[in-house]
């Protein structure tokens, strides 16, 4: 009876070990290859068909499909050409290049170089909110330079006096506090948008609860594409003026292929107080005369 439960005992203690020895065999085997399996998935991103320049309008033929495994599809492409068709680049693509979403949106927040077209010079102009279209010029978009200039001595009025006894013959000056300095003009139009950097403004609420564009203060470098001619008339509004970008249609500087065109240029006047008087119906202020009643 004894020898039989020793040779329990015994084997007790060898299935114990055993069992220990197939846990450990079991903790150190390799994964199985299910898994793995999943790695061969694939999925289509949409890609350029052809090379793109900055400002193109997207097209149907434009876009086509890649096919490529699901671990390297890039978290910023799209899926659907029809998501994109009828948007604009924003910046040049190479065939075959996938299109991301920053080529859409143009996103400001930081340059990574801007490729000037051969014939013209990058140009930046500094806007805010309010002289620059809220802030939210875009590369690819296309804009026109207005200035204003106000102050009295930048732009003198002279006039010529022929008559001696009313002082030195010659130019004279006529003084500044009988006439408005202010004159306006639009100088140079349809200029390429090449990048833009947005500086951030204090956010004060205002427009948000509507869900549109917030009044932030913030600014905008916006770099143009300009002829050498037009880049120091640029610089003299820079340095004497005023100056705001306003933005163009793009339907209308582009060609019948979407891609950037020439802008039409459309003749102005330029707009000063007399402007305003003859052409649009100000009124100017009218002298009121009062006779005072005579003294007893």
């Amino acid at each position: 009876m004894k020898r039989s439960n020793r040779l329990v005992v015994v084997g007790g203690v060898l299935l114990a070990v055993a069992s220990f020895m197939l846990i450990i065999v079991s903790l150190q085997a390799p994964p199985t290859a299910g898994p793995a399996a999943s790695s061969s998935a694939t999925v289509t991103i949409v890609v350029a068909a052809k090379d793109l320049t900055l400002g193109t309008k997207l097209a149907p033929e434009s876009l086509t499909l890649k096919t490529i495994s699901a671990v390297d599809k890039p978290a910023d492409s799209f899926a659907d050409p029809a998501l994109i068709v009828g948007k604009t680049i924003r910046q040049s693509v190479s065939a075959s290049a996938y299109i991301s979403t920053a080529m859409i949106t143009g996103d400001s927040s930081g340059s990574t170089g801007i490729d000037v077209p051969a014939g013209f010079v990058g140009v930046s102009i500094r806007v805010d909110q309010v002289n620059g279209v809220g802030a939210l010029i875009r590369a690819g978009d296309f804009v026109d330079v207005i200035t204003g200039i106000t102050t009295a001595d930048r732009v003198p009025l002279m006039v010529w006096n022929s008559d001696p006894k009313v002082g030195t013959v010659g130019w004279v000056k006529v003084e500044d506090a009988t006439y408005n300095h202010t004159t306006v003009k639009t100088l140079v139009q349809g200029l390429l948008v090449l990048g833009t950097l947005t500086t951030p403004g204090v956010d004060t609420g205002a427009g948000a609860a509507a869900g549109g564009t917030t009044i932030n203060g913030s600014e905008e470098i916006v770099i143009v594409a300009a002829t050498s001619q037009q880049a120091e008339v640029i610089k003299f509004s820079q340095m004497d003026g005023t100056m705001s970008l306003v933005l163009r249609s793009a339907a209308d500087c582009r060609g019948t292929d979407g891609t950037s065109a020439s802008c039409p240029v459309q003749k102005t006047t330029g707009v000063t107080l007399r402007t305003l008087v003859n052409d649009f119906g100000v009124v100017p202020p009218q002298l009121v005369q009062v006779i005072e009643p005579a003294a007893k």
